[in-house]
């Protein structure tokens, strides 16, 4: 019986100049992929092609307007009939790679439940804030409490509260920006 983990490499010099130029210039580069994932199909009997990321540059390289006329590529055909296509002399990458993050988690945004997004940092500060209204808010009540003992606090004592929220503010916004 045959082994199931066979594979199967072979190099070819690819022709895509007969493709390319069935097709106008402003879409050749496009017209060469199709023919080199056509040429590949037909030589190795599988329909399931995928071409790497250096025979790709390769076709791209001088633009859309004037592909390559030969393409010499390295195939590989695994036993469960997937084939990769990479350019002569580069490794053949048959794993996939992580998949990639959306800009909003890249950024660190979570969604609202309104469906705003919002950052993680934002999330924070709002935290910090509520955090320091509360001990504000502790504050206030103890000193209430001394005031109506003494009943001698100056306008400046109470003015100082909300300015220590705006600099715990600034402070976390310039350890966000450090970072």
């Amino acid at each position: 019986m045959a082994d199931t983990t066979t594979k199967v490499e072979r190099t070819y010099n690819v022709p895509l100049r007969v493709e390319w130029l069935k097709a106008p210039k402003y879409r050749r580069a496009k017209k060469a992929l199709i023919g080199l994932r056509q040429f590949i199909s037909k030589h190795m009997k599988s329909d399931d092609v995928s071409i790497g990321q250096y025979a790709n540059e390769a076709i791209w390289a001088k633009g859309i307007q004037s592909p390559p006329h030969h393409l010499k590529v390295s195939v590989l055909k695994q036993a469960d009939g997937k084939v990769y296509v990479e350019l002569f002399g580069k490794p053949i990458v048959t794993e996939k790679k992580e998949e990639k993050k959306s800009l909003a988690e890249k950024l660190g945004m979570k969604k609202k439940k309104g469906g705003a997004d919002v950052k993680d940092a934002e999330i924070k500060d709002a935290e910090v804030v509520s955090e320091t209204k509360d001990e504000n808010k502790e504050a206030v009540e103890k000193k209430e409490v001394t005031e109506s003992k003494t009943e001698d606090k100056t306008e400046t004592e109470k003015e100082i509260k909300p300015k220590k929220v705006k600099k715990v503010k600034e402070e976390v916004i310039e350890a966000e920006v450090k970072e």
